[in-house]
């Protein structure tokens, strides 16, 4: 069975009654803001998804420059922050099985080929 639309017509008073209605409903755009429907932003609706997409390329940007200033294995070996332990894997070579040396009480497990 196929749904019909409902043809009623409808006064005009009653159609401007409903918008009031609704639109008196309507949640403040801090609110949605804060619930993160909506981006808290100056730019011009059209430049919305060039905005967030220039967003992206800068934060790919900055994790990519802290992920290559980060200290290879091996030099993490060498300061003693990991414990190196031989074990056979299909690469044949070591793996790093890394615990954070008391800095922190959390232990920090990073599994890695050198």
């Amino acid at each position: 069975p196929t749904v019909q639309p409902d043809e009623t017509p409808i006064s005009p008073s009653d159609a401007g009654n409903n918008l009031e209605k609704a639109l008196k409903g309507r949640p403040e755009k801090k609110d949605l803001v804060d619930r993160n429907i909506l981006k808290d932003t100056n730019v011009a609706p059209a430049l919305h998804a060039q905005q967030a997409a220039l967003e992206r390329s800068r934060l790919e940007n900055t994790l990519e420059h802290k992920l290559e200033a980060r200290p290879r294995p091996s030099e993490l070996v060498r300061e003693g922050i990991l414990k190196r332990a031989c074990r056979p894997c299909p690469q044949s070579s070591c793996m790093l099985t890394a615990v954070f040396s008391g800095r922190s009480a959390a232990l920090l497990r990073l599994t890695r080929h050198l």
